[in-house]
């Protein structure tokens, strides 16, 4: 089992195979947009403040007015290139790419998302705190990206 200590020669059979402490204090949570409730986000938000232990989060939800109109508000430079689960680009090719599927040519390769935060302007734009309610150390992100083929 990855992350586990083996038992000493001489331990009794509850020693073996237990959690390194660090595996078991850190923990990433994702649900989509189903899982969006107070509720969990609140539950979540709780354990991410016990001492010695590390909760990352993010759930996804629908958009609403009030973040439809703070990312109209968004400045062009403040989108940064979204990045996959190995920190690369995502990237797809052009359509008038050359024929050198390996190629670093810039003009073979278009981003294929970005990233923004939302959480200022929610909480500190022109109409107030549109996310009281939800806790304060909360960050909200946007994503635009062009829909895979196929998606509708």
């Amino acid at each position: 089992m990855p992350g586990a200590r083996l038992a000493d020669g001489d331990a009794g059979s509850e020693a073996g195979g237990e959690p390194e402490d660090a595996f078991r204090r850190r923990l990433m949570v994702t649900c989509d947009g189903a899982g969006a409730s107070h509720g969990l986000i609140e539950r979540l938000d709780t354990l991410a403040r016990w001492p010695g232990h590390q909760l990352i989060y993010s759930v996804g939800w629908e958009l609403g007015e009030r973040e439809r109109a703070s990312i109209a508000q968004v400045p062009g430079q403040a989108w940064q290139i979204a990045l996959e689960h190995r920190g690369e680009a995502r990237e797809r090719r052009a359509d008038e790419a050359c024929a050198d599927r390996r190629c670093v040519h810039p003009r073979c390769w278009i981003e294929e998302a970005h990233v923004t935060e939302l959480t200022g302007l929610l909480r500190e734009g022109p109409s107030g705190d549109q996310l009281a309610g939800w806790p304060t150390a909360m960050r909200i992100f946007a994503r635009r990206e062009r829909p895979h083929p196929g998606a509708s």
